[in-house]
């Protein structure tokens, strides 16, 4: 009797600044063959601009995802970004994950744009991180990307954030990729609410609240 196919589960959280305005964004669909598209971007700059613009990228990815090879998708998003429809001076940070099901896990391809690597806790409890590297969109017509792939098994886990997590600052110091990663290698079972929700607590106690930036956290695991 056939195994059941291997799926992937995925919670997310994010909390604004202390203005209540994000421009952070993060979506998680499906796409053509039984895979899914994550994204998880960082506008720079505050307020309504940003919050509109994040907005605007995130149905970005979500419809380029569907019909576009992985690797144009944050492309598509960079052309969107350089044409007349969005404001020239604004540009973002994002991380683009593509999973395809695979017999024991998933295959996931990783494509970054200046933006924070995104974490793999293995289901053992190893940390490593993938990618980090590339350029933030709309600043240029060719973007340089980053570029990872890697196997996912039955119980491993994704954390893909924005650097509201890791520049989380007290005195000075940040929260850093360090301190996450020590974090995230606790986790073991845990559900993935809890695990969105650690390390967003981790970094709001970390730093000083009149210096806290956005926090948006995405939670991926191969069941």
């Amino acid at each position: 009797m056939p195994g059941r196919a291997p799926q992937v589960h995925a919670v997310g959280r994010c909390r604004p600044a202390r203005d209540g305005v994000s421009g952070d964004f993060a979506d998680m669909f499906r796409i053509a063959g039984g895979g899914w598209g994550a994204v998880v971007g960082d506008v720079r700059g505050k307020g309504a601009d940003a919050a509109a613009l994040a907005t605007v990228a995130c149905r970005s990815v979500r419809a380029a995802g569907r019909v576009t090879a992985p690797r144009d998708v944050l492309r598509t998003l960079n052309a969107a970004m350089l044409s007349e429809e969005v404001n020239r001076e604004q540009f973002l940070t994002a991380v683009y994950v593509e999973l395809r099901p695979t017999a024991g896990g998933a295959h996931a391809a990783v494509y970054s744009a200046g933006h924070p690597p995104v974490v793999l806790v293995r289901a053992d409890g190893t940390v490593r991180q993938l990618g980090a590297g590339g350029i933030a969109l709309g600043v240029t017509v060719d973007p340089r990307l980053d570029e990872r792939r890697v196997l996912l098994y039955h119980g491993d886990t994704m954390l893909l954030y924005t650097d509201g997590v890791t520049e989380a600052r007290r005195d000075g110091e940040c929260f850093g990729e360090t301190r996450l990663h020590r974090l995230l290698a606790r986790i073991g079972r845990w559900e993935l609410a809890g695990v969105a929700e650690l390390v967003e607590r981790a970094a709001l106690q970390f730093g000083r609240p009149d210096e806290c930036d956005d926090i948006t956290v995405l939670v991926l695991r191969v069941e």
